[in-house]
């Protein structure tokens, strides 16, 4: 299935494996575990986590349908749109990250 979606998280690299995550969108409030937080990049969802994968080794500027953009060295944003996956990790699933 294939999600039409209007949500864009800005993920920025912090150095020792931390990122900022921020959820920019009309449906942001389905995401509020990952929204505005400091978190260990283990921490990210597996779909958000291999989507960074691959915008880390694109250029800047780069874009990449259904997956993202590098904006800058340390600074990505990451689709949501068409992402259901077969290994059982759904995107549109609020994440089971704790609470800080």
């Amino acid at each position: 299935m294939i999600y039409k979606t209007n949500v864009v998280f800005r993920v920025a690299h912090l150095g020792n494996d931390q990122v900022q995550v921020d959820c920019v969108g009309l449906e942001c409030n389905e995401w509020k575990s990952l929204s505005n937080k400091r978190l260990d990049s283990s921490e990210l969802p597996m779909w958000m986590q291999n989507k960074l994968a691959v915008l880390m080794h694109r250029r800047r500027g780069e874009k990449l349908a259904c997956i993202g953009r590098r904006v800058s060295e340390n600074v990505f944003w990451v689709y949501l749109d068409n992402v259901e996956s077969d290994d059982g990790d759904d995107p549109r699933e609020e994440s089971k990250t704790t609470s800080s």
